[in-house]
C-alpha cells in the first residue's frame, strides 16, 4: 500500500517531474555545447605469462622459484596494478610537467582512472584497462590537447616496459642468488651424506650385501663342516682313551689301581683347567690377531708347558707304583696323555665353533636391516646428486636469462593521434545520466511539494472535515462519457447506491432535497448529479433535476435538452406556471429544469433570494420522490448557501489533488452556521487512486 502511495504522488506530480527532467536534459545538453573538448589516445601493450614464470630453481617451493610478480594465478592483476604504480605514472606527471589548476603536480589517485569531472578539472588523465580474455592491455591518454593525450598514451608504455624490464631483472638477480646458496647447501649436505654411507660402511663391514652375504654362508658352512669333523676327531679321541683303559686293565689288572688315583688326581684336574681356558683363550686371540702376534706366542707356550705338566704328571703317578719300568709303560703313559691332551683341545675347538657358527647366524640374520639402511643412506646422497646437478644446471640457465635481457611486455599498438572523447564520444551516455539525474530530482520535488501542499489526496483525509459523514469513491473512468441517453449504462451506480445508503445510515432517514456543492469549479458536481438523477430514477423512483449554476450550467448539455426557459425565468416571474419549465428526458421517471436565460439580464443571481425558491421546492416536494440541485461553486459566491439552505441536506463534491483541506473545513463551517446538514460527500478518484 505504501509503494501504491507513493506511486499516486509521483502520478499526480508528473508534469513537474517531466518538466525537472527535460530541463536537466536541456541544461545538461547546453552545458556540454559550451565545456571544452577532451581527447584521448588509445594504446596496446601485450605481455606473455606463459614466458614470465620462469621455474630457474627446481625441487624447492614455487614462491622461491618463481617470478611472483608475474604469477599467472593473478597476473592480469598485478600487471595493471604495475602499470599504475609509482614508477610508471609518477614519471609521467613528472616528465610532462602536468600541473593541476593550483600549479601543482597531478597526484597520481587524481590522474589514474579519472572521472569525466577531474578530468575537466585537471585536463589530463591516464586509464588502463585489460582486454577480456586475452593479455593485452588498453593504456588511455587524456588531454585537452591531442598531442599530450598521444604523449601520455605513449610515455606510461614506455615506463612500464622498462619498470618491467627491471623488474625482471630484479628477479632473475634474486633467483641466482637464491640458487647459488641452495647450491653451497646442497654441497654440504651431499658431502654429509656420502660420509654417512662411507661410515656405515666401515663400522658394519658392510660394503657389498650380496657379497657378504654370500660370504656368510659360505663361512657358515665351512664352520659347520670343521664342527661336524672336530665331533668326530672328539668322539675318536674318547673312544681311543677308553680303549688305552680297558686294554690296560684287560691285560695288566696291576693298573687299575693306577688308573684310579690318575683320573681323581687333583693336580692333574688343575692342569686340565688350566689347559681349558688356555686353548679358549687362543681361540678368541687367533681370531683377532696373527700367528705371529706375541700374545698368541705367549699361550702357546703356555700351553705348551701345561701340556707339558700334564705328561710329566702322569708319568710321575706311574713312576711312583711300578718299580720295573718298561717300553710299555712309557708308551702306555705317552698315548694317555696324548688323548687326555687332545680331548680337552678338541672340546674347546667345538664350543669355539659352535660359538662362531651363532655369531655368524645372528650376523646374517641383520644382514637385510644393513641393507635396507644402507639403501637409505645411498637413496638420500643420489638424491642430493641429483639436486646438485639440476641447480648446477638451473644456475647456468639464470645467467643466459640475465645477458638476453628479456621483459616479456611488447607493444601491439603504438599511441594513435589523438581523438575527440569528450563530449563527442560520451554525449549519450551523459544525457543518459542527466535524464537520471533529471527524474530522481523531479521525483525528489514532487515529493517535496507534495509534502507542502495541503491538498486532499486520500478519500481517509476528507474524514477530519467532515466527521460522521460518509465518503463514497467515484472511481476514475479512462473515456467517460459526458452525455446521457437511454442506452447510458452508468459507471458510478454502485457508488450512487453506496451514497444513499450512507446518507440514509447517518441521518435515520432518507433526503428528499438534496443540493451538491464543491470548492471550485471543475470538481466533477454536474457529472455527480446528473448521474445520480440517472440512477435513482432507473430505480422507479420519480426525480426532478434542477440545474442551479446560473452562470455556468451545463446539465442540459449532459441530458441534450435546450437551455431555452428554466429555474431563472420561474424565479423571475417570467413564466406563470412551474410545469412550464419543467423538461422531459428519455427516462419517464426523470425530468430536469434547467438553468434557463433572461434576455439582457445580468444580474439574475438576485432572484434566488426570493420566495419562489422555496414555494418552488415545496411544489416539487409534492409530485417527486427527489430533488436534487446541481449549485455553483463555492468559489463563484453566495449562490450555493442559498440553495443549500433551502435543501434538506447537503453533499460535497471533492476531486483528488485538487481541493485543500483548509476550504473544505471552511465550506463545511458556512453550512454549519447556515445549519445545512452536510450530508456526505464524494471523491472523484484519479486514474491511480481509482477503487
Amino acid at each position: 500500500m505504501e509503494l501504491k502511495k507513493y506511486w499516486n504522488i509521483i502520478w499526480r506530480r508528473k508534469l513537474v517531474v517531466a518538466i525537472i527532467t527535460l530541463l536537466t536534459v536541456l541544461f545538461t545538453l547546453a552545458l556540454l555545447e559550451v565545456t571544452p573538448r577532451i581527447y584521448k589516445s588509445r594504446a596496446k601493450v601485450l605481455f606473455s605469462s606463459r614466458t614470465m614464470q620462469q621455474m630457474f630453481i627446481t625441487g624447492i617451493k614455487d614462491s622461491i622459484t618463481q617470478i611472483t610478480f608475474t604469477n599467472t594465478d593473478f597476473g592480469m592483476g598485478t600487471i595493471e596494478e604495475l602499470i599504475e604504480s609509482e614508477p610508471v605514472i609518477k614519471k609521467v606527471i613528472d616528465d610532462l610537467g602536468l600541473r593541476d589548476s593550483e600549479g601543482k603536480a597531478l597526484k597520481m589517485d587524481d590522474f589514474t582512472d579519472p572521472s569525466v569531472v577531474k578530468l575537466f578539472m585537471q585536463e589530463n588523465g591516464v586509464d588502463v584497462e585489460g582486454l577480456e580474455a586475452s593479455e593485452v592491455f588498453e593504456i588511455i591518454g587524456y588531454s585537452s590537447d591531442p598531442a599530450r593525450a598521444e604523449q601520455i598514451s605513449s610515455q606510461v608504455v614506455s615506463n612500464f616496459q622498462d619498470e618491467f624490464a627491471k623488474r625482471y631483472r630484479q628477479e632473475m638477480i634474486q633467483a641466482r642468488e637464491t640458487i647459488i646458496k641452495r647450491i653451497d647447501e646442497v654441497r654440504m649436505e651431499l658431502t654429509e651424506a656420502e660420509q654417512k654411507v662411507e661410515q656405515f660402511k666401515l663400522s658394519s663391514q658392510f660394503y657389498s650385501p650380496a657379497i657378504q652375504l654370500s660370504t656368510l654362508v659360505s663361512s657358515v658352512d665351512n664352520l659347520e663342516n670343521d664342527k661336524s669333523k672336530t665331533l668326530r676327531a672328539l668322539a675318536e679321541a674318547k673312544k681311543g682313551l677308553q680303549n688305552i683303559k680297558e686294554a690296560s686293565w684287560a691285560d695288566r689288572g696291576d693298573l687299575k689301581d693306577i688308573q684310579v688315583r690318575i683320573e681323581s688326581n687333583t693336580v692333574i684336574d688343575e692342569y686340565k683347567k688350566q689347559l681349558l681356558g688356555l686353548e679358549t683363550s687362543l681361540a678368541k686371540t687367533s681370531a683377532e690377531r696373527a700367528q705371529g702376534h706375541p700374545d698368541v706366542i705367549a699361550l702357546n707356550k703356555q700351553i705348551e708347558v701345561v701340556q707339558s705338566n700334564i705328561r710329566k704328571e702322569i708319568t710321575k703317578g706311574l713312576a711312583s707304583q711300578i718299580v720295573e719300568k718298561g717300553s710299555f709303560y712309557d708308551n702306555f703313559s705317552r698315548k694317555y696323555s696324548d688323548n687326555l691332551i687332545s680331548i680337552v683341545e678338541l672340546e674347546v675347538r667345538a664350543g669355539m665353533l659352535e660359538n662362531q657358527i651363532r655369531d655368524k647366524k645372528n650376523e646374517l640374520s641383520r644382514v637385510p636391516s644393513k641393507e635396507r639402511m644402507l639403501n637409505e643412506l645411498m637413496r638420500d646422497a643420489d638424491a642430493l646428486k641429483t639436486t646438485y646437478a639440476a641447480l648446477l644446471s638451473d644456475l647456468e640457465n639464470v645467467r643466459s636469462a640475465e645477458k638476453l635481457n628479456l621483459s616479456n611486455a611488447f607493444t601491439v599498438q603504438p599511441a594513435p593521434k589523438a581523438s575527440v572523447y569528450f563530449p563527442a564520444e560520451e554525449t549519450e551516455s551523459v544525457l543518459a545520466g542527466a535524464a537520471a539525474g533529471g527524474l530522481c530530482l523531479g521525483i525528489f520535488f514532487a515529493f517535496m511539494f507534495n509534502y507542502l501542499s495541503s491538498a486532499i489526496t486520500e478519500p481517509q483525509e476528507i474524514k477530519q472535515f467532515l466527521q460522521e459523514a460518509p465518503v463514497i469513491v467515484f472511481p476514475w473512468i479512462r473515456h467517460l462519457q459526458r452525455t446521457l441517453d437511454i442506452s447510458t449504462n452508468s459507471p458510478f451506480a454502485v457508488p450512487v447506491h453506496n451514497l444513499l445508503t450512507g446518507v440514509r445510515v447517518m441521518l435515520g432517514k432518507e433526503l428528499k432535497v438534496i443540493s451538491l456543492v464543491s470548492p471550485a469549479r471543475g470538481d466533477g458536481r454536474s457529472t455527480v448529479a446528473s448521474h445520480l438523477a440517472y440512477t435513482i430514477a432507473r430505480g422507479d423512483r420519480k426525480v426532478m433535476l434542477i440545474d442551479g449554476d446560473l452562470a455556468a450550467p451545463s446539465l442540459h448539455e449532459i441530458f441534450g435538452i435546450p437551455l431555452s426557459k428554466g429555474l431563472v425565468n420561474y424565479l423571475a416571474g417570467d413564466v406563470a406556471a412551474v410545469d412550464n419549465v419543467i423538461s422531459k428526458t428519455f427516462l419517464s421517471n426523470l425530468d430536469i429544469i434547467t438553468a434557463g436565460s433572461l434576455q439582457g439580464d445580468g444580474t439574475y443571481h438576485h432572484h434566488l433570494r426570493t420566495r419562489g425558491l422555496g414555494e418552488l421546492i415545496e411544489y416539487l416536494s409534492g409530485r417527486y420522490d427527489f430533488i436534487i440541485f446541481d449549485t455553483p461553486p463555492f468559489s463563484a459566491g453566495a449562490d450555493t448557501m442559498i440553495i443549500s439552505a433551502a435543501s434538506e441536506g447537503a453533499v460535497m463534491v471533492l476531486r483528488e489533488g485538487k481541493n485543500s483541506g483548509s476550504g473544505v473545513k471552511e465550506i463545511k463551517d458556512n453550512l454549519d452556521r447556515a445549519k445545512v446538514k452536510v450530508a456526505g460527500s464524494v471523491f472523484f478518484a484519479s486514474k491511480n487512486n481509482a477503487q
